[in-house]
């Protein structure tokens, strides 16, 4: 689909596993979507990246000056990713005062300007 066409070279393709011990105990055919593998370690790159390049794309011309979110977490490091250092546009996450230190790091490693 179209979000495959703009994912492409970006994202990375994660494998699906499958295992009988789930399979066993839960009495159906489990398959495993290996997002653990993803860019920053998460399924939320492929969302914040489609996004960020709809918009980018779809702006009438308009400069696109910037992006804005709120989270403590996988979002803000995902806009943080797909936006400024992969897209090179400015990202600004408004992060709660108690945010995980993990989670706050890696957002401002990913170009992120973290506000509280």
């Amino acid at each position: 689909g179209r979000s495959s066409a703009v994912l492409s070279g970006v994202a990375h393709h994660t494998p699906t596993e499958t295992s009988r011990t789930l399979d066993d105990q839960l009495g159906v055919s489990c398959f495993v979507k290996c997002e653990n593998m993803q860019r920053m370690g998460a399924f939320k790159f492929r969302g914040a990246y489609t996004a960020v390049n709809h918009y980018l794309n779809d702006a009438d011309g308009k400069e696109l000056k910037g992006v804005l979110t709120y989270s403590s977490g996988n979002h803000a490091q995902a806009i943080a990713l797909a936006s400024t250092k992969t897209l090179g546009i400015p990202s600004t996450i408004i992060m709660p005062t108690d945010a995980p230190t993990l989670k706050l790091k890696a957002t401002q490693e990913y170009g992120g300007n973290v506000v509280f």
